[in-house]
């Protein structure tokens, strides 16, 4: 019969194997076999929500008003169609996401996708997606995708599909109120304002930018209008800064801009804004067709101001409205170097 010592030590012995065999273990078997929140390759149907979706810190999601978050791993996918909004919240961060097939469509003041200020989004497309505002006036539009000040949109070159997106009232498919920066590295981007007012990719009505903006097109096909006052890529009507730089940058990308009347720019400054531009268009092929009254295509309009443009190696149709060049800007303009 064992004694009482002889089963203590083969008990401390078979503890003391098994610290060993774990020790030889490497650190990700360790890390695995722990509790673990997070899930992997997340899609969510966005016919099946009933509120905005969140996307909080450290690569969070919550479906239920940020009562609970989920971690997620790589990117979240959204598929479906969608009368709410994807919100990325204060302190979120970076998060990576992937509209496939997606129709969203409402009239609130966040959007149909809100980047709070600060955070970063970075978006992937695949198939056809189309966000739509349907706000009719001031008091309830925004543009499809909302930058908050100092917010990032990139929409990423993985991006095998198309986006069309049209703004609110008075407000762009794509921008903001402040500085932001808006990141087009892939896909097919459509981008116009309602039937009333508004841009493509720019500022909202009566903006405020402080900093500089930047708006960045690379290996895409981005096809943009604006109406009533604002560039499609550019200006937002009457930005009251002084002096604020806007850097337009279109490489290895096939544009086109269309406004079809008044005192605006098609790629640059819309209605008395006061901002300042530099344009680069390098290994594109861009199309502008600026208003009928006092637009350059490219550059400002009647008033405003032009640091640079710079065209190298493109091909490029500027057509300009009345008594103004179709790459500059009109009779009252500062223009820089071209």
């Amino acid at each position: 019969m064992k004694t009482k010592n002889q089963i203590t030590n083969r008990i401390l012995s078979l503890v003391l194997a098994l610290v060993m065999v774990l020790g030889m273990l490497p650190m990700n078997v360790l890390k695995a076999s722990a509790a673990d929140t997070s899930t992997e390759s997340v899609t969510i149907d966005l016919a099946t929500v009933t509120q905005d979706i969140l996307l909080g810190e450290n690569h969070t999601y919550s479906l239920d008003g940020g009562a609970t978050y989920t971690e997620y791993v790589g990117n979240l996918t959204f598929t479906g169609t969608t009368a709410y909004s994807i919100i990325v919240n204060d302190g979120a961060g970076t998060h990576d996401i992937i509209l496939d097939n997606v129709s969203m469509s409402n009239n609130n003041e966040n959007g149909n996708i809100k980047i709070a200020a600060g955070e970063v989004l970075n978006l992937t497309l695949k198939g056809t997606n189309t966000l739509t505002q349907t706000g009719g006036n001031l008091f309830n539009c925004a543009p499809a995708i909302n930058l908050g000040v100092g917010a990032t949109l990139t929409v990423t070159e993985a991006s095998t599909g198309g986006l069309t997106a049209q703004g609110g009232y008075a407000s762009p498919a794509i921008g903001g109120r402040w500085y932001f920066t808006v990141n087009i590295y892939g896909g097919t981007v459509n981008v116009s304002p309602n039937e009333i007012t508004g841009g493509g990719i720019g500022f909202v009505y009566n903006a405020a930018n402080t900093r500089p903006t930047n708006i960045h097109i690379n290996n895409a096909v981005v096809n943009a209008s604006g109406n009533g006052g604002y560039a499609a890529i550019g200006g937002g009507k009457e930005v009251y800064t002084d002096g604020s730089d806007v850097n337009i940058t279109i490489t290895n990308s096939t544009v086109t801009a269309k406004v079809p009347s008044n005192s605006v720019a098609a790629i640059g400054g819309g209605t008395d804004d006061k901002n300042t531009y530099h344009i680069k268009i390098e290994n594109s092929v861009v199309s502008a067709t600026a208003g009928k009254y006092y637009g350059a295509a490219i550059g400002v309009s009647r008033t405003g101001t032009v640091g640079n443009i710079e065209i190298i190696n493109s091909v490029v149709t500027a057509e300009a409205g009345n008594q103004v060049a179709g790459i500059g800007g009109g009779p009252k303009a500062n223009v820089g170097n071209i």
